[in-house]
């Protein structure tokens, strides 16, 4: 493939410029013995060796808006070896295609794969040649980021040196997420992967990944110095001995999470308190078998807790919540709780979290309408889950749903909450909401969802299943008046609006 050579102001170029030509968008400059002239793009401050060539996009189009100008100066030298046919002055103005073909031929590529410069007389030709061999590496790392970390080791590697050392490269490996490779692995690939590259891994999810030993989680964690998230979720084997090796050698971890790990009881709490840099704040312990104790043990070692989720643990207490909100109230963000034994009083001690922007409390079963009033002065709070608050009145939800506090959020699930009809829903036209949650309420009849297109305008996903009284042709409206809402029907089914295929 034939490139045009491209200078910077002021060198030397390959070829000089044939004296006695000018482009818009060129400027030129002698040499000091004036033998040379060399014409450069105002915009860019190349030098190019030819007639058009070397001239960006602003300066070519600049060029080609006086094309019958311009192509009429050109000699007969100049036209030959630009393919322009050698046509005098009237017989030009009779042949626009003349005109359009010599435009096209040599404005730029717009697609972006031909940099700005890259010269405007490549052929189509030309272009159709290019491989990706002729990619720089930044195009190449881009592409590399959208394959799987093992179709990068078994795959890429093994085409030339440059893409083997393009694979390793370190801008491709801040995020190794292995949970989603369709391919089987052992714990003794995913060590062979992780020392090659653990230097430059910060975020780690072998979610649900079965084959790991301690011993392998040793070798992953100490190849890995930089490492801030780590979800060990539902991986069978993690244990106490596990979470010492993890946290000795992974000194700037923050975040982790251990969601449905049968074997993290109170034991793995204590090791894991006891080791703990003061960078982890962010922990997930859903439907792990803690117990209150555990959660206080928790509470009261770590110096600061940003974000917890507890769901799944049936058997918190009042107690727990209460300590939680008294030792890390100033630092604590989210909570996902499990409010299947919590009371009112639970509830209360959460007022002085004014960081608090996301809360979730799953089996609202004890909660009354004065805990959604304690609720409604968190001022921080966008996203609020309160499921199966089968305590709530009608009354009490209408009026908390009616709080300018609650102006703010922007995910809101009353899934369950039997009692809310569809006044209280109507009350949420304050909300700037993009998700609404409305699964199992069977008094809703609908007619709060007409006014949805006007009032809700940010409204995205509206999730209405098993609400038995809401008739489709009412969700049909919505829909055709808001074609970016996405309705979940009453089957649990996506509602569109349309004629189906």
């Amino acid at each position: 493939m034939t490139q045009s050579s491209f200078h910077t102001k002021g060198e030397t170029p390959g070829n000089p410029t044939e004296a006695g030509t000018k482009v818009v968008g060129l400027e030129t400059s002698q040499d000091t013995d004036g033998s040379r002239e060399e014409r450069y793009c105002k915009c860019t401050g190349f030098v190019e060796d030819s007639i058009i060539e070397g001239v960006c996009c602003k300066c070519a189009e600049n060029s080609l808006d006086t094309l019958g100008t311009s192509i009429s100066e050109l000699t007969v030298d100049e036209r030959r070896l630009h393919e322009v046919p050698v046509l005098n002055g009237t017989e030009l103005e009779s042949r626009p295609d003349v005109v359009s073909s010599f435009q096209n031929e040599h404005k730029l590529d717009r697609v972006g794969m031909v940099p700005e410069c890259a010269g405007s007389g490549l052929s189509m030709s030309t272009v159709s040649s290019l491989s990706i061999e002729s990619l720089p590496p930044e195009i190449l790392l881009k592409i590399f980021s959208f394959l799987q970390p093992v179709e990068l080791c078994r795959h890429v590697t093994r085409v030339c040196k440059q893409w083997h050392t393009l694979a390793y490269d370190h801008s491709l490996w801040h995020r190794l997420d292995l949970s989603r490779v369709h391919l089987p692995l052992t714990g003794f690939d995913i060590c062979r992967i992780v020392q090659r590259v653990g230097s430059s891994i910060h975020q780690l999810n072998l979610h649900a990944l079965d084959c790991l030993t301690p011993a392998e989680m040793a070798v992953i964690a100490e190849s890995c110095p930089e490492l801030t998230h780590l979800d060990l979720g539902f991986v069978s084997g993690v244990n106490p001995v596990m979470v010492h090796s993890i946290l000795s050698s992974c000194h700037r971890l923050h975040h982790i999470n251990v969601e449905g790990c049968k074997d993290v009881h109170h034991e793995f709490v204590r090791v894991m308190v006891s080791v703990a840099q003061s960078a982890l704040c962010h922990l997930n312990f859903s439907h792990c078998p803690l117990v209150d104790d555990s959660l206080l043990l928790l509470s009261a070692r770590l110096s600061k807790i940003v974000a917890l989720n507890i769901d799944g643990i049936s058997w918190i207490s009042d107690r727990t919540v209460r300590d939680l909100a008294e030792k890390h109230k100033g630092s604590l963000e989210s909570l996902e709780l499990d409010g299947a034994e919590l009371t009112d009083y639970a509830i209360a001690a959460l007022v002085p979290c004014q960081r608090l922007t996301f809360l979730s409390i799953s089996f609202c079963e004890l909660l009354s309408d004065n805990s959604l009033s304690y609720i409604q002065t968190l001022p921080s709070l966008r996203r609020l889950c309160l499921r199966k608050g089968v305590m709530f009145s009608s009354e009490g939800l209408t009026k908390f749903l009616s709080s300018p506090s609650l102006s703010s959020l922007s995910h809101l699930d009353l899934s369950e909450c039997a009692s809310l009809r569809d006044v209280g829903v109507q009350a949420l036209v304050r909300c700037a909401l993009v998700n609404l949650y409305l699964v199992g309420l069977h008094r809703l009849t609908g007619s709060c969802l007409d006014r949805v297109p006007e009032d809700m305008p940010s409204l995205r996903r509206l999730d209405l299943q098993q609400c038995n009284l809401i008739q489709d042709p009412l969700v049909e409206d919505v829909v055709r008046r808001k074609p970016d809402l996405v309705v979940i029907n009453y089957y649990g089914e996506m509602f569109v609006h349309g004629p189906q295929d």
